[in-house]
């Protein structure tokens, strides 16, 4: 494809620029799509958190895109001493969008049952982020009281202070 440039419209290769001048507006164009392309954010952040109280561990996953986000909860630690001494498993995903036409943000299970956990966690981060979030909240009953701090541990990472 670089084959079908014409010279003036290739101004990257180190030949183009060496040995023939450049119109001054074509090598502003160039030097501002290098700064540009050094300044950019990441288009996808993975963080990992943990969080333990009340002898109940959690561990969570963020994956931070471009205006949405995708949050996994469970309970266990990275090590794998979850249930049956791995990783635990994704279960239930949920959605939610804040619309025009809602003071709060809608929300939707795409897969397992509904009444879990993650959909009232992905409503509560997409109200207060504005971007789209998926959620998989895999914990049991029991360690659904920890799941607040963890939650408050990923808005975090969602905003940029985490």
């Amino acid at each position: 494809m670089a084959s079908k440039l014409s010279e003036a419209d290739s101004g990257s290769s180190s030949a183009d620029t060496e040995g023939a001048a450049l119109p001054a507006a074509a090598s502003e164009n160039a030097a501002t799509t290098e700064a540009e392309v050094q300044h950019r954010e990441p288009l996808v952040k993975v963080t990992h958190l943990s969080e333990s109280h009340a002898g109940t561990s959690l561990i969570a996953r963020v994956v931070a895109l471009s205006g949405c986000c995708y949050v996994w909860v469970g309970e266990g630690d990275w090590a794998g001493s979850g249930k049956g001494g791995r990783l635990p498993e994704q279960g239930a995903v949920a959605a939610a969008v804040q619309t025009p036409y809602e003071a709060m943000p809608v929300v939707t299970e795409l897969l397992g049952e509904e009444g879990g956990f993650g959909g009232g966690m992905a409503q509560r981060l997409a109200k207060r982020t504005g971007q789209m979030v998926y959620a998989s909240v895999n914990v049991s009953n029991a360690a659904a009281e920890s799941l607040p701090m963890i939650e408050r541990r990923v808005l975090a990472v969602l905003q940029g202070a985490g």
